[in-house]
């Protein structure tokens, strides 16, 4: 049994003590209701789920038409009798465009549904993106400051020194110096952290003061092998489900392919007219007329069955397009697999990073405790205890970052196999083991 890591996360704030606490997923929804893109997804799923309906394509043509004629002359004031004639006609052709008409939708609008899901993965993923942005630069800014107030509480005992004759004028400008360099910093990770605000509201339609979530802690076990996960995960991972869906969408093709080109095409066609011819004397009189009529016709396309010609030619290309949909599934699925093996060992390197930037940051602060007190005590230059100070400051940015990575690369990988972060946690994590 391997401990991943324990994942812990400050709450991270800048603004009001009574700023609304925003998730992941209160940012995620918000990228959700705020994408054009998503948008557009979702009105393109609702034409395809449209055009793949089931009912019209059995449906017949059924046709309705009136007519009513006279004809004469203005001048002579003479016309011709009025006549009326009214035609109802229905159609269906009962052949082999019927067949597979119901898989062939079913497969579109499983398309459709697995096209629109692929999108929303992809606004969820940039939510993430720009949560976790964020969350990097509050933490900067967060330590920039912390580092300025440090460094104003060094340069004022640095002051008190320098007057009291007990310290150099060099290393009051060295102090001053050191400061400065913060506060220019500070205020360059201010218009930073400015900048991805307005990005990340922009984003998620998020306004007003905010909080970022405080993560609990989080043990995760050792992952299975990428294998392991890949048989597991196989039929949530949307990649490979699209790739399945085409494929099967390229058998449903080719048959209905050969059907058209080879097999015998029926039509039945069914209709009825009445007309009628009005005359007037010295009263009106009426001549009606009907017709029905039933027609069965059948169509073999003997063409088809000679090499070469272009009922061949559709029929072997189809063929080759089921050819190539399962070599691109073979390809997707070994690509997955690659994938999920890089995703595992970047965790497992996220890990270590974060481990090594715990021991970075006790060594840090050891040693600034250490040389804080020598310099309190007169026994350590101003240069000697800055050196300190600025490697604290660099190891506790550091461990930071690669906190918010190794939750980033979690992120990844729970995306990957097409379910959440919760679920994977759930499955892998120290509850299951207890």
């Amino acid at each position: 049994m391997k401990k991943i890591i324990i994942l812990l996360f400050i709450t991270l704030s800048l603004g009001s003590l009574f700023a609304k606490e925003v998730t992941i997923n209160d940012a995620i929804e918000g990228t959700r209701l705020n994408s054009i893109s998503l948008a557009i997804a979702k009105e393109k799923l609702e034409q395809s789920l449209r055009s793949a309906s089931v009912l019209s394509s059995y449906l017949p043509n059924i046709s309705l038409t009136g007519t009513a004629t006279t004809t004469g002359s203005a001048i002579t004031g003479t016309f011709t009798p009025l006549s009326a004639n009214v035609n109802a006609g229905i159609s269906w052709s009962i052949g082999t465009s019927l067949i597979g008409k119901k898989e062939s939708a079913v497969i579109q609008r499983t398309l459709a549904e697995l096209t629109y899901s692929s999108s929303a993965q992809s606004v969820e993923a940039a939510a993430v993106s720009a949560y976790l942005s964020l969350a990097r630069t509050i933490v900067t800014l967060d330590q920039a400051q912390n580092r300025v107030d440090s460094l104003k509480d060094i340069y004022s005992l640095q002051v008190d020194k320098f007057e009291a004759g007990l310290d150099s004028e060099l290393s009051l400008l060295e102090a001053e110096s050191s400061l400065k360099k913060a506060e220019y910093s500070l205020k360059t990770y201010e218009a930073l952290y400015e900048l991805t605000l307005q990005n990340f509201r922009a984003l998620t339609g998020i306004d007003g003061d905010i909080t970022l979530q405080s993560f609990d802690e989080i043990e995760l076990l050792e992952l299975p092998s990428a294998e392991e996960l890949y048989d597991k995960f196989r039929n949530s991972i949307i990649a490979l489900k699209i790739k399945d869906t085409e494929a099967a969408s390229s058998e449903v093709q080719m048959a209905s392919t050969k059907r058209s080109a080879l097999a015998p095409t029926v039509e039945l066609s069914t209709g009825y007219s009445a007309s009628a011819a009005t005359t007037y004397n010295t009263a009106f009189s009426s001549k009606l007329s009907d017709d029905f009529y039933v027609k069965v016709s059948v169509s073999i396309p003997i063409t088809s069955y000679i090499p070469g010609s272009s009922g061949d030619v559709s029929v072997k290309n189809a063929e080759s397009n089921v050819t190539i949909a399962k070599l691109k599934r073979t390809q997707a699925e070994q690509e997955t697999l690659s994938s999920l093996s890089s995703l595992i060992n970047t965790l497992e390197s996220a890990e270590i990073s974060v481990l090594l930037a715990e021991d970075s940051l006790n060594l840090s602060q050891k040693t600034y405790d250490l040389k804080k007190e020598a310099y309190d005590a007169g026994l350590l230059s101003l240069s000697d205890f800055l050196s300190a100070e600025s490697s604290l400051y660099d190891a506790s940015i550091t461990l930071e970052n690669e906190k918010i990575n190794y939750f980033s690369q979690l992120y990844s990988l729970s995306q990957s196999l097409g379910i959440s972060k919760e679920e994977l946690i759930n499955l892998y994590g120290e509850i299951n083991n207890e």
